[in-house]
């Protein structure tokens, strides 16, 4: 059946309706709407299935069941983790000796969440900057505006605590600084022997960020 395009003259009336040529070609555009649109799921065994998928557009969700991990088809033909459980991490701090650290971290979207304890086993040696490693890069977009949004506590146990904040050390690392009232000034500076107060065993960082992905 042949379609000729209607015009206002011809338009459908109570007496008049569409014809069966025009509301095909109207059910024709509506699925072809409907199909550039739409976002595909797939659902993946391992990351095998996941790697041997074909079809995608940018958009569409895939799960993979052995990770209990949600990823995302972004531009540049790349599958890319989505959503993740909560994941056991241990980083490694650098300048700071003698401790442990114990975190866990997920990714939600395009943010990483990233929270955990560093405890002292004995008093702590500081021969740099301390610098918090994060368990995936992070977006070095977002470094030059250096503000980290984070809680971070540094406790001595039973003596004195300070509150800490992190600027952006590169894609793989926060920096750790601290700010604590001294009489009526706000001081703030990078731990070290002494500061925010003599470190010691047993004194313990808690923190808690959340920070953008690449």
């Amino acid at each position: 059946m042949v379609y000729t395009k209607q015009t206002w003259s011809d338009l459908p009336t109570q007496t008049t309706p569409l014809s069966a040529a025009r509301l095909n070609k109207l059910e024709t555009q509506y699925d072809e709407a409907v199909a550039t649109a739409q976002i595909f799921t797939y659902r993946w065994a391992n990351a095998a299935a996941r790697t041997a998928q074909t079809g995608m557009r940018v958009g569409d969700i895939g799960f993979q069941v052995d990770t209990n991990t949600e990823y995302k088809f972004i531009v540049g033909s790349t599958w890319r983790v989505w959503n993740t459980p909560w994941i056991s991490y241990s980083p490694v701090i650098v300048g700071m000796t003698n401790t442990t650290a114990v975190a866990r971290y997920r990714i939600s979207g395009d943010q990483l969440l990233y929270r955990g304890n560093v405890t002292c086993n004995a008093t702590p040696s500081f021969s740099s900057l301390v610098e918090f490693p994060t368990p995936v890069p992070i977006s070095t977009v977002d470094v030059s505006f250096n503000a980290v949004r984070a809680t971070v506590n540094m406790i001595s146990t039973g003596v004195d605590e300070a509150e800490g904040y992190f600027l952006f050390g590169g894609s793989a690392g926060l920096y750790l600084f601290y700010r604590r009232v001294s009489g009526s000034a706000s001081v703030r500076g990078y731990p070290n022997a002494t500061n925010p107060f003599t470190w010691k065993a047993t004194d313990v960082i808690h923190f808690d960020t959340s920070l953008p992905l690449l």
